[in-house]
């Protein structure tokens, strides 16, 4: 146990905090729950966009780019980049919704209080109207995060079109 980052709880005990201080105590014991929350997730994610950076670096249209005189620079962030960020995208946003629905376990191991605590917390005591509300809740903001993403990747890909 080295202490260097709170296990538990949203703030601290001090209770005189104010302003900016509470926000910073905030942000220091949210760390732990982030890393937690996200870490499973980053080395996949950072597995396809290699391999998609690869894939978009090795299509005929970069080649081309780079044999027109273009600098890498510029070929990377205008022609492989956007085309390799689409399966990445698709892929975060799937996360997302992961990460928003199982964040259960994640809040009562760190003891925030958040949707997914709540729902814990209502199903063990029986309060079925309140989990009912919370996964209302849960998959609003699922279908929320998918629907950005893939306005994102239609953004990001003009070719593809949302119906």
């Amino acid at each position: 146990h080295l202490g260097l980052l709170p296990v538990g709880g949203m703030t601290s005990a001090r209770d005189s905090l104010t302003g900016a201080a509470h926000a910073v105590d905030v942000a220091w014991h949210l760390i732990l729950p982030a890393f937690t929350l996200a870490l499973p997730f980053a080395a996949v994610i950072a597995r396809v966009s290699r391999a998609s950076m690869l894939e978009a670096a090795r299509e005929p249209f970069v080649l081309a780019s780079s044999a027109r005189g273009l600098s890498a620079r510029r070929v990377v962030t205008n022609h492989v980049m956007p085309n390799a960020m689409v399966p990445v995208v698709v892929l975060i946003g799937q996360h997302a919704a992961t990460i928003v629905a199982g964040a259960a376990l994640t809040e009562a191991v760190f003891g925030w209080p958040g949707v997914g605590y709540l729902v814990l917390h209502a199903s063990l005591h029986r309060d079925y109207p309140l989990v009912t509300a919370t996964f209302i809740v849960i998959s609003t903001s699922v279908v929320l995060v998918t629907a950005l993403a893939d306005a994102v990747v239609a953004w990001l890909d003009p070719r593809i079109r949302l119906a």
